[in-house]
């Protein structure tokens, strides 16, 4: 059994370890309220086993998502309750450009999005500024007419960023996002809440994405074998992959050669040694 911490790993060859593994399960000291509803959020389905007086581990994660699709960004008219001047900025497909608050989080703060047209609205994703501007907690609610809402999504206490990779929960902060996923839901009018509080971040998004629901089946998919994507990376002259967090790690542990971004934001093994494993 390898333990690593989701985002503040000292040791990268554990990290990765973790990272590329195909079974993994997050630990607690006992049950997690939020875990589970952050979870639930994202769109994940798992179990929780109890093992006695060390805790216990979430694992057995599943995801069943329609096929989507991106709603035009173009479509797209963003507003938000303050620093309106900005609200564009995260859809301009632009990440070196955010909305943020004009303060820490206080909990009432909100962006608003006008898709142009009624979607079948599935997924709702964003990059953060920085890891720690994700909300505290959060709510999303859609309309149909501006008037009329309806509530998707309510997480009292969110913990992330979190997003799905190959086949988890992923909470590494570089290149993190969050995901709220949803039954297909009709919808003209998004509105994401930040109803947490922070004494000192700001709540903040570089770029926004909406995701319909397209025609067929629910999608389920299977695991990949990492050295089968490993071989064919390296028949393409790939040496250095920039991918999600899960697959990278499973593509650098199934061929060490080809270099992944690093595990966390303090650490980067671009060729660097590995360190001695922690005492």
């Amino acid at each position: 059994m390898i333990l690593s911490h989701h985002y503040e790993e000292p040791y990268p060859p554990y990290a990765r370890a973790v990272d590329g593994a195909e079974t993994v399960g997050w630990w607690f000291q006992d049950r997690s309220p939020a875990f589970e509803a952050s979870l639930t959020a994202l769109g994940a389905r798992f179990t929780y086993r109890p093992m006695g007086a060390a805790g216990g581990a979430y694992t057995g994660f599943a995801l069943a998502a329609p096929p989507l699709y991106e709603v035009d960004p173009a479509r797209l008219t963003v507003t938000a309750h303050e620093n309106q001047t900005d609200a564009g900025s995260v859809v301009d497909r632009d990440a070196a450009t955010l909305w943020r608050s004009p303060g820490p989080m206080r909990g009432g703060e909100w962006i608003q999005v006008d898709l142009g047209e009624t979607q079948p609205v599935a997924l709702v994703r964003w990059l953060p500024g920085r890891h720690e501007e994700v909300p505290r907690g959060l709510t999303l609610v859609a309309s149909v007419d501006g008037q009329t809402w309806q509530r998707l999504v309510e997480v009292p206490t969110y913990l992330g960023p979190l997003y799905w990779s190959a086949g988890r929960p992923m909470a590494r902060v570089r290149s993190g996002r969050v995901e709220l996923r949803v039954a297909p839901t009709p919808a003209r009018y998004l509105r994401i809440t930040q109803t947490g509080r922070d004494p000192r971040w700001e709540w903040a998004m570089r770029e926004l994405f909406v995701d319909a629901a397209a025609e067929g089946p629910p999608a389920s998919p299977a695991a990949v074998d990492g050295t089968v994507l490993a071989r064919a990376l390296r028949r393409a002259g790939v040496v250095r992959l920039y991918a999600d967090d899960g697959w990278g790690n499973r593509m650098a542990l199934a061929d060490p050669a080809i270099r992944v971004l690093p595990a966390n934001v303090q650490i980067d093994p671009y060729g660097s040694p590995p360190r001695r494993p922690p005492s």
